[in-house]
């Protein structure tokens, strides 16, 4: 108090440096600099002692004062923020939106968190608006949790399908006990218990295999096409009301498939010989069908088989069409050939026959007759055939 009733109102020293270097705003640098500017006065070293005491006083309580000053401000802002976080915590209650209400006034409090805490470590000179905010607000927290524990245990209840509960409960807020999720925890994993399902073919013959209500469609395929010794693109599955199990990527539980009670069909496919062959034997078919060049087979990987099947049938699928056009001109080629033998060997039946009955020259004038009258008739028909062509070509 002394050195503060003898030191002048306003130093002339901290007028000299505002005006000289306004731009040093580091508290020690100031200290440093006036320090220098007692040593070079002509004022006694008590009188500087003094000044300096004071001057280091005075920035120390402006300092202070600056710090209180923006705490006070940043606490309004806050509690501004704090108070309109409970009317929309208020509004969210009414609309029925419990987890949102109670989630969003939890939020407002660890915002309010920091200020109450300095509140705490300057109760004296700072007051305590803050915690008395929060305060207010504690046991009407509580109250949401409890409505919004209550609101979720019925929504897991209400949760039927394996993959519904264990996406409830991964979302389940940190409010709620363990002991009261443990009962849904407990039957998720019941849930999740493989079982055998009997799945029967068109013949009557049950496949069983084991799965669970999270098994997929297609791993279902798959199973069963293993316990059948055939590739699982033949087998498709069906439930007990017909309804073809298409999505390979579907649940059974989805359909209802959830325990060994379920019943589903199996229905087999034709063989699809392109697919199942080896690489080597559909290398060299392609070869031999000139649909790929051996000098690229011997450069390339195209002969080694792939161990994707999807990737395997990714190189197959484009020249699959063109090998089963082949094929059906082949067959269609070969029906000919049979064809041609059957009647060549009907026709030598049919000759021996009158043969045997009229004798040889009586049966060599009845066939000339059959095929003069075979003639006439493919000679109309060739007639017919090219009046059509010639009227269609006129209408062009």
């Amino acid at each position: 108090l002394e050195l503060q009733a003898a030191a002048p109102i306003r130093s002339p020293s901290f007028v000299a440096y505002g005006e000289v270097a306004s731009d040093v705003c580091n508290f020690e640098q100031f200290v440093e600099w006036q320090r220098g500017l007692l040593d070079a006065s002509t004022k006694s070293g008590e009188e500087k002692r003094r000044r300096l005491v004071w001057l280091v006083g005075e920035l120390g309580a402006l300092d202070k004062a600056e710090s209180r000053t923006q705490f006070w401000r940043m606490r309004q802002t806050v509690l501004k923020t704090f108070h309109e976080a409970t009317k929309e915590v208020h509004r969210l209650e009414a609309d029925g939106a419990t987890m949102a209400a109670t989630e969003k006034l939890e939020a407002a409090f660890k915002q309010l968190q920091p200020i109450t805490d300095r509140e705490l470590l300057s109760a004296s000179t700072c007051g305590c608006l803050a915690r008395m905010a929060a305060d207010e607000q504690k046991q009407y927290l509580e109250e949401l949790r409890a409505q919004a524990t209550k609101d979720f245990i019925v929504a897991l209840t209400d949760c039927k399908t394996c993959a519904a509960l264990e996406r409830k409960l991964k979302v389940a807020p940190g409010f709620i006990g363990d002991m009261d999720l443990a009962p849904h925890f407990e039957l998720l994993e019941e849930m999740r218990k493989p079982f055998t399902l009997s799945a029967t073919t068109l013949g009557g013959s049950p496949v069983l295999v084991e799965v669970s209500r999270s098994c997929t469609v297609g791993k279902l395929r798959g199973m069963a096409a293993e316990a059948m010794h055939m590739w699982p693109y033949r087998v498709k599955i069906a439930s007990a009301s017909g309804e073809v199990l298409a999505d390979d990527t579907q649940v059974l539980e989805e359909f209802g498939i959830v325990d060994a009670s379920a019943q589903v069909c199996v229905a087999v496919s034709a063989v699809q010989k392109f697919r199942e062959m080896t690489r080597e034997d559909f290398v060299e078919l392609l070869v031999k069908k000139r649909l790929m060049d051996r000098r690229r087979v011997l450069t390339s990987e195209d002969s080694s088989p792939l161990s994707d099947e999807e990737a395997e049938m990714s190189f197959r699928r484009p020249y699959i069409p063109q090998l089963e056009k082949f094929e059906k001109a082949e067959e269609r080629q070969r029906e000919r050939k049979e064809d041609q033998v059957r009647r060549s060997q009907s026709i030598a039946t049919e000759a021996q026959k009158w043969i045997d009955q009229l004798g040889r020259g009586m049966a060599a004038e009845h066939v000339g007759r059959r095929v003069a009258e075979v003639e006439e008739v493919c000679g109309r028909q060739i007639a017919e055939a090219r009046a059509i062509k010639e009227d269609a070509q006129r209408d062009l």
